[in-house]
């Protein structure tokens, strides 16, 4: 079981914060929700309200209903609300234009949450990948038990390369070469690889079985040509078996980086996406409660 990384959620003290980022923040954050708690009262309760807040930055927001001038004007000079028909119809209008943005403040509200929640799941569903792919991690990020397994791991993989190297060798294109009698006449040549030995006598005549070129009439040894003499049939039917494997295999690995890559630049993509609606939403939310306010 794994342990927690985070401490989880906490009791904030409630003291000033010496951090000049921190309250900047937090100040955003928490007028946001102190106004929308103030509309969601006057929707319920139909009660006039304001609120006026000067930010650390010596700004100030407000917030009101029917209006901050209204309520204040009311306070100060403790007059009681003069309805007349006209006032009547204003306040019909202003009520209905702050429920519909107080709806669309909602749904909006309700519309980055679900985005948010995505992109933690697939934040989530990232990570895990990347768990499940602990060998590519740095060697000393590895626990005991990952460690043995990348020891066996690898231990097949060299196993692999050693067949692998067996197999090229002995693909690998044979030579002749003179043993005697420089001048190519009545000598012997012998056929050196790595799984048959031949030996040959001029005029193009085989002690063996293979198939080659010849010409024993060449006097310059230094630029004699290299022959490939293969074996019997299932010599032959073995290394070109062996070729397609490995082609094949080289085929796969080529598709299976290809789309490593298209993943990436897929997971990318959306990342991106995430990043703009987030970015709409959150605009489109701050929009809307300045309106209201």
């Amino acid at each position: 079981m794994m342990s927690k990384k985070s401490k989880g959620r906490q009791k904030i003290q409630m003291a000033r914060m010496e951090k000049e980022s921190n309250l900047l923040v937090t100040f955003s954050k928490r007028r946001s929700g102190l106004f929308k708690k103030a509309s969601e009262l006057c929707i319920l309760c139909g009660v006039e309200i304001a609120i006026i807040v000067f930010s650390p930055g010596k700004k100030v927001f407000s917030f009101g209903h029917p209006s901050v001038d209204m309520i204040l004007d009311r306070f100060v000079k403790q007059n009681p609300p003069q309805y007349s028909s006209t006032s009547q119809l204003m306040e019909a209008h202003r009520n209905a234009n702050i429920h519909e943005l107080n709806r669309q403040l909602i749904y909006e509200t309700s519309q980055l949450e679900i985005e948010k929640n995505k992109s933690e799941e697939l934040t989530k569903i990232r990570k895990e990948g990347m768990d499940n792919h602990w060998w590519e991690a740095p060697i000393e990020n590895l626990g005991l038990d990952e460690l043995e397994r990348l020891k066996v791991a690898m231990g097949f993989l060299k196993k692999a390369i050693d067949e692998q190297k067996k197999w090229i060798v002995a693909a690998s294109p044979l030579q002749i070469v003179p043993v005697s009698c420089p001048n190519g006449i009545n000598g012997e040549y012998v056929v050196k690889g790595s799984r048959l030995e031949l030996t040959m006598t001029p005029h193009g005549f085989v002690l063996g079985y293979g198939q080659y070129e010849f010409q024993d009439n060449e006097e310059d040894w230094s630029n004699m040509r290299t022959f490939e003499v293969y074996g019997d049939q299932s010599v032959r039917l073995e290394l070109e078996k062996e070729r397609a494997a490995k082609e094949n295999l080289e085929n796969c690995v080529k598709h299976l980086e290809k789309d490593r890559e298209e993943e990436r630049e897929q997971s990318r993509v959306e990342r991106e996406k995430e990043r703009a609606e987030r970015e709409r939403l959150q605009k489109r939310k701050d929009d809307i409660i300045k309106r209201i306010g």
